[in-house]
């Protein structure tokens, strides 16, 4: 909705509000519209224009400029000054129509029924409307600022928590192209040819790094395109006697949304602790789908390097954590002497 049409939309939601004040007063007469002399409605219509008045004074003026800054004595007094003020007006409206004569006139009808009972509060009753006018001010008020400060409140939460999953984000991409480098720089040596290839599959891959994953969410199809990819990549350098398995269901939902890299980091730390000093490698990845429910194992022995997983795991844990709500994802982890196995769930 556009700003023009949410102005409309307010003006139209409070003339709507205001002639609402007007039938409401209206049946509360326990007469029948037809006997209720018309002098009643233009006195009525007058009040409930002036209580109007009062209101806006009240929450675009007064409330704001006083009452918001503390300035709590200037504001009463102002606002006794206005009803003051009001009170007058009222006076004068009623003699200028001889409201007394209408009001006589709807005695006589009340007279006429025995459920009848004299009340003598009926002047009273555009002073209610303007005490209640400035009443609705000053809850509206209240409410439109808790209001605020509560979209401000989220905007700024939301603002933290995008630039802390852009600082992480950008903390895995030259994460992930260092530990690529290194397996490149050890191709040179073996096959200098294969690693002039290497360098523009890693190129194709760091497209997809540093552009194509910019957005908050992605298709699973990419990821898995992406990881396809990034397995080739590690498997050039390894021992023939490496076992490299990808196992993705058959009928996942490869168009199911969810946030980019974060597999990766996973599949990352897989290769960076499973080979051994032979260059052989023992991993098995597999992605599958079990209803709203999608499932990352990764299961790898441990080669030379048996430290713990670094800043890309770190890194992913708390992404997880910016933007899935605690029952929403859940990682596993079995770590052995020889052997560390994940389990990553993400509600999709």
């Amino acid at each position: 909705m556009g700003i023009l049409k949410q102005k409309v939309f307010k003006v139209i939601l409070h003339v709507m509000v205001w002639m609402g004040v007007f039938v409401l007063v209206d049946l509360s007469l326990p007469v029948p519209f037809t006997k209720i002399p018309h002098e009643f409605h233009i006195k009525l219509f007058l009040s409930i224009l002036v209580a109007s008045g009062i209101y806006y004074l009240n929450v675009y003026l007064l409330i704001p400029r006083l009452l918001f800054r503390k300035k709590v004595g200037a504001y009463i007094l102002t606002l006794f000054i206005v009803i003051g003020s009001v009170y007058v007006v009222n006076l004068s409206i009623s003699h200028a129509i001889d409201f007394d004569q209408t009001f006589k006139k709807l005695d006589k009808y009340f007279e006429e029924h025995e459920d009848y009972e004299e009340e003598d509060d009926k002047e009273d009753v555009p002073t209610m409307i303007a005490v209640f006018a400035v009443i609705l001010g000053v809850i509206s008020s209240f409410a439109s600022q808790h209001y605020k400060r509560e979209e401000e409140r989220k905007k700024i939460e939301q603002d933290r928590i995008e630039a802390e999953l852009a600082f992480l984000k950008n903390q895995v991409n030259p994460h992930l192209f260092f530990n690529t480098l290194n397996n490149i720089y050890a191709l040179i040596q073996i096959d200098q040819e294969k690693a002039r290839k290497t360098v523009l599959q890693l190129s194709q891959i760091m497209r997809y790094v540093l552009y194509d994953s910019d957005n908050p969410k992605v298709y699973l199809k990419h990821e898995l395109d992406f990881m396809r990819e990034y397995i080739g990549l590690m498997k050039i350098r390894l021992n023939e006697k490496s076992k490299i398995v990808l196992d993705i269901e058959d009928d996942i939902d490869q168009y199911i949304y969810l946030p980019p890299l974060i597999f990766i980091a996973f599949v990352e730390n897989a290769f960076k602790h499973g080979v051994n000093n032979d260059g052989i490698a023992n991993i098995q990845v597999a992605i599958y789908q079990v209803g709203q429910d999608l499932y990352l194992n990764v299961d790898n022995t441990k080669g030379v390097n048996k430290e713990k997983g670094g800043v890309g795991l770190a890194n992913v844990r708390k992404r997880l954590q910016l933007i899935y709500d605690a029952d929403d994802y859940h990682i596993s982890i079995n770590d052995t002497d020889e052997q560390y196995m994940v389990e990553l769930r993400i509600k999709v």
